[in-house]
């Protein structure tokens, strides 16, 4: 005893009598059952204790409980003395006047519980101190199981209507409740007020906020299978996993989904209203993102699940309906996070549903100019397009392929500047290539970079993939004609007198070494600080591949500044 006076004496003025019940609170959830039962899903109430201090004139129950994770409120207010019980009420039937989210439990008479409250505290770290020691483990267990017993009946007060103890208010009104069944008839009458355009979707497993790994999976591919260009016949779906049953729950049932003549289609005005409501919250969206600009998904959210909105939507289930509304818009819709464009996937869907505030979506005008230019580059990247990214998505899958095509470029043509006889590079094309190498969306690289690279000041037009297809052409040919101007200039560099007359019908390799029958056999031993012996060392090597010889040539003495160096060498002998 004498130890758990001291445990008691160190616990200090920090000490809370709410945190304590509410740990100790089996209760802890309670659920509007006739609602849950008539939606096929569950909701459910939290039920927390707050003490006397908290109930104030000017309280705000909406955000004293946005951190409260649950549809509704019970408070079970814990009064300081006798005295303060009618005042307590008359603050919360004043308070509570337009808060329908919360119910809240005053006892009808005071009863002293804080000394129990610190005792039981003080017992129960003391029992899990003592846990090797049996036998003083076995003491303070009965002194703990007492005084647990002692809480349990003044926490039956305020979760047991039949004991009559409590008042219960909601609403600016004193309520009868006699039973549990009548506490969770009034639970069930707020959710039919409160979230009233909820729709029944009848699959648990994501009809809730957090779900599991496995589901997870599951409705990845749903997500997957609705954001493809082409529908599959039942999304592409078959067996009896559990993404069937969702797709069939959340698709199929709800009338979003349907098959006419072999043809899968989606729904987006469904016959049930309430999914109707659903998918013109999405829709309307989108609209907004039109007319507004960039808008951060945290406020879709807030439509679709606070009880502002009167959805309550679980966001288990928001991904899907996104996909099924974004497969239709998929060509208008841009999505960024706070750096770049993402591309339009489940993954993407995913990462907005863990944290909606942190992404964003924004609207392009389609128009059949951006058709048409994408058709076009799509025939002229044909060998880089992978077929899946383009049944994925509308248009990233051209810039996938231009990348792809710019990744396979010799190093020579992606950096050129000038060509080898000096020219420079028409900076339409330089501004093309650069293009490829930075990290921005698609719709900015097709529809504004692309433009204006060359010269089209944002306007897509018809001109503006043929000019794309010569950039490429040029870049393709690059090596080629870089090979073929470089032979002629070190052909007429390294001819002979001799061979001067009939030099265009003469190979490289036979230029270059009757030139070098012209050098003292001497010179092929010597070493140059310019390094000049390894081009003697190539010219002397030469054979009849001239394709070889030159790309040989280029790679030893072509320098950064696209100027043929150690050429000059020539005078030098």
């Amino acid at each position: 005893r004498q130890q758990i006076a001291n445990a008691v004496a160190t616990q200090g003025s920090k000490f809370s009598v709410k945190d304590v019940l509410n740990a100790a609170n089996f209760d802890s959830y309670i659920y509007p059952s006739r609602y849950n039962d008539s939606r096929e899903m569950t909701r459910y109430f939290s039920f927390e204790f707050i003490e006397e201090d908290e109930v104030t004139a000017d309280v705000n129950w909406s955000i004293k409980s946005e951190k409260i994770e649950a549809d509704g409120v019970i408070y079970g207010i814990i009064p300081n003395s006798e005295d303060s019980i009618k005042e307590l009420q008359n603050v919360l039937l004043q308070t509570s006047q337009n808060e329908q989210r919360f119910v809240f439990i005053l006892p009808k008479k005071f009863r002293k519980i804080q000394n129990v409250i610190r005792e039981f505290s003080a017992v129960t770290t003391l029992r899990n101190a003592a846990i090797n020691d049996k036998v003083l483990f076995d003491e303070y267990e009965v002194i703990y199981e007492d005084l647990r017993e002692v809480i349990g009946s003044f926490i039956s007060a305020y979760t047991r209507p039949e004991e009559y103890r409590s008042v219960y208010i909601h609403a600016g009104q004193q309520q009868s409740i006699t039973r549990k069944a009548a506490l969770t008839e009034l639970l069930s009458k707020i959710c039919d007020d409160v979230y009233s355009l909820t729709p029944v979707i009848n699959i648990e497993a994501i009809n809730q906020n957090d779900i599991t790994s496995v589901a997870k999976n599951s409705r990845a591919k749903v997500i997957a299978a609705l954001l493809r260009n082409e529908l599959e016949s039942n999304l592409g779906l078959s067996g009896s996993g559990q993404e069937v049953s969702i797709m069939r729950s959340t698709l199929i049932k709800t009338g979003i989904l349907s098959e006419n003549n072999g043809i899968t289609h989606i729904d987006l005005a469904p016959k049930d209203e309430l999914m109707h409501h659903l998918m013109n919250e999405i829709i309307a969206f989108i609209l907004d993102a039109r007319s507004c600009g960039k808008l951060s998904f945290g406020k879709l959210y807030e439509r679709l699940c606070s009880p502002n909105g009167h959805i309550g939507l679980r966001k288990g289930l928001i991904p899907i309906y996104l996909a099924a509304v974004f497969h239709k818009y998929k060509k208008e819709l841009i999505i960024q996070d706070r750096y770049t464009q993402l591309p339009l996937t489940a993954d993407t869907l995913l990462q907005i549903n863990a944290n909606p505030d942190n992404f964003y979506m924004a609207y392009l005008e389609w128009d059949p100019e951006k058709e048409a230019l994408v058709q076009q580059l799509e025939s002229l990247f044909s060998s880089h397009i992978i077929a899946a990214e383009k049944n994925a998505n509308s248009y990233d899958y051209v810039v996938s392929a231009m990348k792809r095509w710019y990744m396979g470029l010799p190093k020579y043509s992606k950096g050129i500047k000038k060509t080898i006889e000096s020219k420079r590079v028409d900076a339409r094309y330089v501004k093309f290539i650069n293009l490829l190498k930075q990290s921005l969306g698609s719709h900015e690289i097709l529809f504004t970079e692309l433009p204006n690279a060359f010269g089209y000041a944002d306007q897509v037009t018809a001109g503006l993939a043929e000019n794309i297809a010569a950039a490429k052409q040029f870049f393709d040919n690059c090596i080629t004609l870089a090979k073929e101007d470089l032979s002629k200039i070190v052909k007429n560099i390294f001819a002979t007198e001799q061979n001067l007359p009939h030099l265009q019908q003469m190979s490289l390799a036979s230029v270059v070494q009757d030139w070098c029958d012209t050098l003292d056999l001497q010179v092929f031993e010597q070493l140059f600080a310019d390094g000049t012996e390894k081009c003697l060392g190539l010219f002397q090597s030469a054979t009849a591949d001239e394709g070889m010889l030159i790309a040989d040539f280029m790679k030893q003495f072509y320098n950064e500044e696209n100027v043929p160096s150690k050429i000059i060498f020539k005078q030098e002998f």
